[in-house]
C-alpha cells in the first residue's frame, strides 16, 4: 500500500502497459522488482483486479500468498470476479449489497483520488469459514489494488486484552493484601490522585474510595500526627525518587498507620514503578508484631518464673538445711528427756506407796515427749518432699486431735474456742499425720497472734464442712489481721508476720495441703482478724490411693 500510494502516477502509467486479459505471469516479470516483492511477502492479504469496464465481467489479475492462506482460494478460482463473489458471498442478498457498496466506492475514488474508503465485510473460505475482513483498496488508471485486513486476529486480539485486563482487574480487586495504583505524574505528591484501591484497602483500614481520592488525603487519615507524618513521607518518597527505570521494586518500610476506627496498624509496604504511576503492596504485620509482643511478655514471664522458683527451692534448701540442724539439736535433748522419763515411770511403778498422780504426770511426760518426736520427724519429711501416703482418714478427726493438743495452751492465755464439726466422718485421701499438722500449726498461729497482739477480745473459730467434692476447714481468729500486702507472702517459707514468728508454720501447712491436691487461702475473719480456708479433695467413690487400695 505505501509504495503504491507512493507514486500513483508513475504505477499507473506502467499498469497502463497491460492489456485487459493479460495473464498474471506478466504482472510477475514487470521490471518493478520493489513492488513485486512487496505484493508477493506482503503479510496483507492482496489482490489486483481489471476494472477498466465500467460494466461487464472484471478479472482478477493477482493474488499473494497472504490471501490464499486467509481465504483458500486460487488465482485460477479468484480470476473471474463474478464467480469469486459467488464463493466469497453466498447469500445472494448479501452478495448483492456488497457488489453494490464496491462498485460505488470505486466510483466515489476515481472522483476523489483513488483511495477507497475501508469497509467490513464478512468472507466465506474456502473451507467454509466465515472472515470478518476489513476491504480497502487503491485504484491505479483501471486497475484495482485491494487489500483485505483479517478482523478475527484483531478481534481475538481485543478480546485477549479485554479478559487480561479483566483478569488484572479481578486478581488486583480481591486480592487478600492491601493494594492501590497511585498518579505520582505531578511533583506535588500530595496532590497525586489514587486511581485504584482494592477491597482488602477498605477492609483493613476502614476508608471508603471517596476519602481516598488523592495521596494527601490518604495521608492525613493514616498518618495523623505531623512529625510521624513527615518523617514517613521523607523516608517513603525518598526511597521512591531513586527508582529511575520503569519495573524498579521499592524496598519494603514497615509503618504504623491509623484506621478509620481509630485501631493502629503495623503494615509492611512495597512496590514498583509502572509507565504511569506506582503499584503500591503491602502487608498487615500487626499480629505478628501482637504474637511477637507477647511471645517477650510471655519470654520475661517465664524468666521470672524461673528466677522465683530458684529462689523458692534455695530458700527450701536452706530452711531444710536449718530445720534439720534444729532436729538434730533437738533430738539430744528430748531423747534424753524421754529415756529418763522412761526410767522415772519404771520406778515409779515399783513404789505403790507413790502417789497417783505423780504416776500420772510421769506418763503423761512420756507420752508428750514421743508426741514431740513423731511431729519432729513428719516436719522433717515435709521438708525432705518425702511422698505423702494417701490414705482414707477422716478429717474430723485430725481436726479433734488438733483441737485437744493445743486446749490447754488456749485454756491458759484465756482464748475462747469456737468449734463447728459435722458428727459423721468426712473422709479424705491422705496422711492423718501431716493433716492434723497442717491444722495444728493454724490454731498454734492463730493462739500466739492473739497472745503477742494483746488484744481483750480472745476468739478462735473452727468449723469443718464438706461439698460434693470438697472438705473445707476454716480457722478464723480475733487478732490484728493481716495486711493485703502480706496475704500472698505469707506462705513462703521463712516469712511471718509476728516478731516471735518462725516462718516455718504457714510454709508447712501450705506444703501439706498442696501435697494432698488442695489450696489454702487467707482473708479477713467475721472475729476481726485473719481466716484461712484449706479445700482438699473428698474421697470419692472409684478413687484409688497410692497403696492401691479404693
Amino acid at each position: 500500500m505505501s509504495v503504491l500510494s507512493a507514486s500513483p502516477e508513475k504505477t499507473k502509467a506502467r499498469f497502463r502497459k497491460l492489456g485487459p486479459h493479460r495473464s498474471s505471469k506478466g504482472i510477475l516479470s514487470w521490471d518493478d522488482e520493489p513492488f513485486r516483492r512487496f505484493f508477493e511477502k506482503s503479510p496483507i492479504p492482496m489482490m489486483i483486479d481489471d476494472i477498466h469496464q465500467s460494466r461487464g465481467p472484471k478479472i482478477c489479475l493477482q493474488i499473494n500468498d497472504s490471501f490464499k492462506k486467509l481465504f483458500g482460494y486460487s488465482l485460477k478460482e479468484s480470476r473471474n470476479l463474478n464467480g469469486w463473489f459467488r464463493r466469497a458471498f453466498p447469500d445472494l442478498q448479501y452478495r448483492k449489497k456488497t457488489i453494490r457498496k464496491w462498485e460505488q466506492d470505486i466510483r466515489r475514488a476515481r472522483r476523489n483520488g483513488g483511495v477507497m474508503p475501508l469497509v467490513q465485510h464478512r468472507v466465506r473460505t474456502k473451507d467454509g469459514r466465515d472472515v470478518e475482513v476489513e476491504l480497502g483498496g487503491v485504484i491505479l488508471g483501471e486497475y484495482l489494488l485491494t487489500t483485505f485486513t483479517d478482523l478475527n486476529k484483531r478481534v481475538r486480539t481485543e478480546k485477549q486484552l479485554a479478559e487480561s485486563e479483566s483478569l488484572f482487574r479481578m486478581i488486583f480487586e480481591k486480592m487478600p493484601a492491601p493494594a492501590a495504583h497511585v498518579d505520582f505524574g505531578s511533583k506535588d505528591y500530595g496532590k497525586n490522585p489514587v486511581f485504584f484501591t482494592n477491597q482488602a484497602v477498605h477492609q483493613v483500614f476502614g476508608y471508603t474510595k471517596k476519602e481516598l481520592t488523592n495521596v494527601e488525603a490518604w495521608m492525613i487519615r493514616a498518618y495523623p500526627d505531623p512529625v510521624y507524618r513527615k518523617t514517613m513521607h521523607d523516608k517513603f518518597f525518598g526511597q521512591l525518587a531513586r527508582l529511575k527505570n520503569v519495573g524498579d521494586i521499592l524496598k519494603p518500610m514497615e509503618f504504623e498507620m491509623r484506621c478509620k476506627d481509630g485501631g493502629v496498624k503495623h503494615m509492611l509496604w512495597t512496590g514498583f514503578k509502572m509507565p504511569r504511576g506506582f503499584f503500591a503492596l503491602s502487608t498487615d504485620l500487626t499480629e505478628v508484631r501482637q504474637a511477637q509482643a507477647d511471645l517477650r511478655v510471655a519470654e520475661e514471664n517465664l524468666r521470672k518464673l524461673a528466677r522465683q522458683e530458684a529462689q523458692r527451692l534455695q530458700q527450701k534448701l536452706q530452711t531444710s538445711v536449718v530445720a534439720s540442724a534444729v532436729a538434730h539439736e533437738v533430738n539430744q535433748p528430748l531423747s534424753e528427756i524421754l529415756i529418763k522419763s522412761q526410767l522415772a515411770l519404771q520406778q515409779a511403778e515399783s513404789f505403790p506407796q507413790l502417789p497417783v498422780s505423780l504416776r500420772d504426770t510421769l506418763r503423761s511426760l512420756v507420752e508428750d515427749s514421743r508426741r514431740v518426736d513423731r511431729t519432729i520427724e513428719r516436719m522433717r519429711a515435709l521438708l525432705r518432699n518425702v511422698p505423702t501416703q494417701l490414705i482414707s482418714t477422716d478429717l474430723r478427726e485430725c481436726v479433734d486431735s488438733s483441737i485437744l493438743y493445743l486446749k490447754r495452751v488456749m485454756s491458759e492465755g484465756k482464748i475462747r474456742l469456737q468449734s463447728n464439726l459435722p458428727k459423721k466422718p468426712v473422709r479424705v485421701l491422705g496422711d492423718s499425720s501431716q493433716l492434723q499438722l497442717a491444722v495444728t500449726n493454724l490454731l498454734r498461729n492463730a493462739t500466739e497472734t492473739i497472745q503477742e497482739s494483746g488484744c481483750r477480745n480472745r476468739k478462735i473459730s473452727i468449723q469443718l464442712g464438706a461439698n460434693r467434692t470438697h472438705a473445707e476447714i476454716i480457722v478464723g481468729d480475733s487478732g490484728p489481721g493481716l495486711a493485703p500486702h502480706i496475704r500472698q507472702q505469707i506462705f513462703s517459707v521463712l516469712t511471718s508476720n509476728r516478731p516471735k514468728g518462725t516462718g516455718l508454720g504457714l510454709y508447712l501447712v501450705r506444703t501439706t495441703v498442696v501435697n494432698h491436691g488442695g489450696e489454702v487461702s487467707v482473708g479477713d475473719s467475721p472475729l476481726g482478724g485473719a481466716e484461712f480456708r484449706v479445700r482438699i479433695p473428698l474421697e470419692l467413690p472409684g478413687r484409688l490411693t497410692k497403696n492401691g487400695s479404693s
